[in-house]
């Protein structure tokens, strides 16, 4: 008795929830971007490598890395792993893809007030496919691979 009096009154008080529907929610399934740039000497070295969660909207936007100290307040020169771009559904199961990959290291300085960063730059426009790796030469030695999850 004292049971069912319970769950009367949080009944009550919580009140009753109804679907509006008896149909499922459709949960769109996340998809992934993996991005590595390697490069080819006498063994393969991989010189970025990140794997982004790609939004509703389908822009991409990542910055993994960090900033050396800044010099008398100047702006912070940014070391790391910068992914920006776009994907968009395209015709047949592929998917449109703008990426502009940047890598910054820091450069050693013989002077200590001089703070040196060099950004190789690489940009890409193609059509991906879920599931299968797409490689791009980039240059001398350096290769790109993309895979879409």
């Amino acid at each position: 008795m004292l049971l069912r009096v319970t769950l009367i009154v949080s009944l009550l008080m919580n009140g009753f929830a109804v679907a509006e529907s008896c149909e499922p929610e459709s949960v769109a399934e996340s998809q992934f971007l993996t991005v590595k740039l390697y490069e080819q000497g006498e063994q393969k070295k991989v010189l970025a490598e990140n794997t982004l969660q790609v939004p509703q909207t389908g822009e991409l936007s990542d910055f993994s890395g960090g900033t050396p100290p800044s010099v008398q307040g100047e702006a912070a020169l940014k070391v790391g792993v910068r992914v920006t771009g776009a994907i968009k559904p395209a015709d047949q199961g592929r998917f449109r893809i703008a990426l502009k990959l940047q890598v910054g290291s820091r450069v050693e300085s013989p002077d200590p007030e001089t703070q040196v960063v060099r950004t190789e730059t690489v940009e890409i426009r193609s059509d991906l496919k879920t599931g299968v790796t797409k490689r791009f030469h980039c240059g001398g030695q350096q290769w790109l691979e993309l895979r879409l999850e």
